[in-house]
C-alpha cells in the first residue's frame, strides 16, 4: 500500500510531465505551423529575408526529432507511474532521488547509472571505429 506522502508525490510529478508534455507539443505544433506559414506565404521581402526564413525553417525541423524524443521519455514516465514503477531506476533498481525527478520528471535511471551510461556510450563508439578501422 502506498503511503499518502507517495501519493501526493505521484500526483505532483504527474501534474509536472503532462505540464511539459503539454508544452512539447505545443512547441512541435507551433514549429509546424510556422513553417506551413512561410511555405504558404512565400512573399519574403529581399534574399536576405528569404535566407533568415529558410534558417528559421532548418532550425525548427532539426529541432523536431529532440522535441519528439523529449515527448517519448514523458509518456514512457507517464506510463511507468500509472504501472507504479515510476521513479526506480531502470538499471539498479533503487529509487531516483526526488531531487533529481523534479529537475528531470522523465528520468529513467538514477544520476549514478547515467553517468555510467554515459561514460559507456562513448566507449561502445571508439570500440566500434577501431574495429572497423
Amino acid at each position: 500500500m502506498r503511503s499518502p506522502g507517495t501519493s501526493a508525490r505521484n500526483h505532483a510529478l504527474k501534474t509536472a510531465l503532462e505540464t511539459r508534455k503539454r508544452v512539447v507539443l505545443a512547441s512541435i505544433r507551433q514549429d509546424l505551423r510556422a513553417a506551413a506559414d512561410t511555405e504558404k506565404s512565400g512573399e519574403v521581402g529581399d534574399s536576405a529575408d528569404a535566407v533568415g526564413a529558410m534558417c528559421e525553417d532548418d532550425l525548427r525541423f532539426s529541432l523536431l526529432p529532440m522535441k519528439t524524443e523529449l515527448l517519448e521519455h514523458i509518456e514512457v514516465a507517464l506510463r511507468m507511474l500509472e504501472e507504479g514503477r515510476y521513479g526506480e531506476c531502470r538499471r539498479c533498481r533503487r529509487l531516483i532521488p526526488e531531487s533529481r525527478l523534479s529537475a528531470m520528471p522523465f528520468a529513467v535511471r538514477c544520476r549514478q547509472c547515467e553517468e555510467a551510461r554515459e561514460h559507456a556510450i562513448p566507449a561502445a563508439h571508439a570500440w566500434r571505429s577501431a574495429e572497423s578501422a
